[in-house]
């Protein structure tokens, strides 16, 4: 996932891996923040792992979320 503070510095940080033991690691997860009120998060995400049939490799848009 790379995000950044209203389009300020980019950060790359890597999901952790959630889940069971039985189902294997097929979710991720990262926490961010506290962030102020007035900012905006902007994040991409991108798919690394080898044995994923994903076509785009995450989602391929920029997401925003605002922060009131």
């Amino acid at each position: 996932m790379t995000w950044s503070i209203d389009g300020g510095a980019v950060t790359r940080t890597a999901l952790k891996p959630t889940g069971g033991v039985l189902a294997g690691a097929r979710r991720f997860q990262i926490a961010l923040g506290p962030f102020p009120a007035g900012h905006a998060l902007r994040f991409t995400f991108r798919c690394d792992d080898e044995e994923c049939s994903c076509a785009t490799g995450g989602l391929p848009d920029e997401q925003v979320v605002r922060f009131e």
